[in-house]
């Protein structure tokens, strides 16, 4: 599992309204480049996702290219985005160690870039800018969505966090708890200690969801 927050937390990629999550336009381009990682990451497989106001929550699997990924790339969205069950996953071998984790360091990193390029050109009015499979794709220069959500132009400034967590997920119980939660976030933000208007009581942070996550026996 693996979160990137917005530069200072900021909430750069929309909003909540009603539990369900409404983007900006950084956000509808962060959406965009997430999706097409496995054109540039053929032995990445993308599972359950969520774009939050800013951050962002995904499982990602990434196994040795050779074993077929790579002639297939998929990326599954909604509930369907982690349906299978990590045993599945099992049957294609793991990179492991600083080899996973440094292609996955890459991975966050190509995708930070890609949706930063994006955003600039949009906000230039350039409309045009390198998506994450690398080829040149046009973007949407307004900056106002139909429903009234309004995303201020000028200057660039940094969208995200310079770093990431990640967290290895070790079995198939904290596997659906967490694809749970990441699927439910919207309808806990007025709870979630990232929220920087939360209007309810603090709901128990992630890392205390993680620290459940254990070995199977």
């Amino acid at each position: 599992m693996v979160t990137l927050w917005t530069h200072n937390r900021e909430c750069l990629l929309g909003q909540v309204a009603g539990g369900k999550m409404e983007l900006s336009p950084t956000g509808e381009i962060a959406r965009e480049c997430w999706s097409r990682i496995p054109h540039r990451f053929p032995e990445a497989r993308l599972h359950a996702q969520v774009l939050m106001p800013n951050h962002l929550h995904a499982i990602v699997i990434i196994a040795e290219p050779e074993r077929g990924l790579a002639r297939n790339p998929r990326t599954k969205s909604g509930r369907d985005a982690g349906a299978a069950s990590l045993g599945d996953e099992v049957q294609t071998r793991f990179q492991t160690g600083q080899e996973a984790g440094g292609r996955l360091r890459e991975l966050v990193e190509f995708f930070k870039k890609a949706v930063t390029e994006a955003a600039e050109a949009r906000q230039s009015g350039t409309a045009r800018s390198v998506a994450a499979g690398g080829a040149v794709t046009a973007l949407p220069t307004n900056t106002t969505r139909p429903d009234g959500f309004h995303e201020p132009t000028g200057p660039a400034s940094p969208i995200w966090h310079d770093d990431y967590s990640e967290h290895i997920i070790r079995s198939q119980p904290a596997f659906d708890r967490i694809r749970e939660y990441i699927f439910a976030n919207p309808l806990m933000w007025s709870y979630d200690p990232a929220n920087p208007c939360r209007s309810g009581p603090l709901l128990a942070d992630l890392e205390d969801l993680l620290r459940h996550d254990y070995l199977p026996s």
